[in-house]
């Protein structure tokens, strides 16, 4: 445990130290559709060393798409229905 925990590169505190407050942030990482409003184009100009310079558009959803807010909903079903938590 010292050596795979404590004198690893990569700590993992949530691991080793449990908090006060009894509260562990999660991660939740996504993608989202792809959205045709979202652009990368090359423009005219260039740079200094004569490379194209590039104009770019992302254009994301609201907070409340479809697809995260389902995501959102299991998570907190599966931490209520297992009784390991819940999702505030």
């Amino acid at each position: 445990m010292l050596t795979r925990r404590v004198l690893a590169s990569r700590k993992f505190p949530s691991v080793i130290i449990r908090p006060k407050s009894n509260r562990f942030s999660l991660e939740f990482h996504g993608e989202q559709e792809p959205n045709l409003a979202s652009r990368i184009t090359l423009i005219r100009d260039t740079d200094r060393l004569g490379v194209s310079r590039v104009s770019g558009r992302l254009a994301l959803y609201g907070a409340g798409h479809p697809q995260r807010s389902v995501a959102s909903d299991v998570l907190a079903e599966e931490f209520a229905r297992s009784g390991a938590g819940r999702l505030t």
